[in-house]
């Protein structure tokens, strides 16, 4: 009986872990969400419905949801995602956000998303906005000069910081980020690898956006990004959950 309760206890919270929706991209405020995204809703082909253009210019053909894997990599974790391919250097071109939540200005804002970077980009990948835009709140560059490569800009030192986290081409990669809206303080996860303790130099920002940019240099290929469901990886919790009602099977099978 006892082994039985164990059994079930240990299953239904496994359950309750593995059953946690997976988003291509989170907005959460003091550790709430407030923005969940995934792209299985839209249309392949089609900009996605709850993004919008840079700064209110037309739709861009290069900011588009596409089934997974044709021609791009093969997903994360979801049958479509979004491509931002930096075709030309244009004010829309491959380069869109969300901004469905309310403003926030106090307190800590924080994201979460699936990335995905090529090894055809040029050496400056991609961008991500999270404030009212790129030039305000926590600014992140991708491989600016060097691929894998992640930096932050400064407002303090007035240029770009760059961290010790870095990234992978050709490799989904899980990034958090998140910024202390009241000290200008941030932190930037890549795949659970982090760099805490960025002070970003912008204090009084308000967070209504994120903005997303695969990057241009001028050369060519241009660059491509796209973004995914969250593929989602056991815990360790859940790792342990796992091993004990695998234990507690073998020993039911042994009596």
């Amino acid at each position: 009986m006892r082994r039985f309760l164990i059994v079930t206890v240990a299953s239904t919270l496994l359950l309750s872990l593995l059953s946690i929706p997976a988003n291509a991209v989170s907005i959460f405020q003091d550790g709430n969400a407030v923005q969940t995204e995934t792209f299985e809703g839209d249309t392949a082909g089609a900009h996605p419905a709850n993004w919008s253009p840079k700064d209110g210019k037309p739709a861009s053909a290069n900011v588009v949801v596409m089934d997974a894997g044709d021609p791009g990599p093969a997903h994360a974790a979801s049958t479509q995602y979004l491509l931002l391919d930096r075709a030309n250097n244009s004010n829309s071109d491959g380069r869109a956000y969300i901004s469905s939540w309310s403003a926030m200005s106090s307190g800590t804002a924080a994201a979460s998303m699936m990335l995905y970077f090529p090894s055809t980009n040029n050496a400056q990948e991609g961008q991500i906005g999270f404030g009212g835009n790129l030039s305000n709140g926590l600014a992140v560059m991708a491989g600016r000069k060097t691929r894998g490569v992640i930096e932050y800009f400064d407002e303090g030192a007035g240029g770009w910081a760059t961290i010790d986290t870095s990234y992978a081409n050709d490799a989904w990669t899980k990034w958090d980020i998140e910024l202390n809206l009241d000290t200008g303080i941030a932190s930037i996860c890549v795949d659970g690898s982090c760099s805490t303790g960025l002070d970003t130099g912008r204090t009084g920002v308000t967070v209504s956006r994120l903005e997303i940019e695969a990057g241009w240099d001028g050369a060519n290929p241009h660059s491509k990004v796209y973004v995914d469901d969250v593929n989602p990886i056991p815990e360790p919790c859940t790792i342990v959950l796992l091993s004990m009602v695998a234990a507690m099977g073998l020993g039911f099978r042994r009596r």
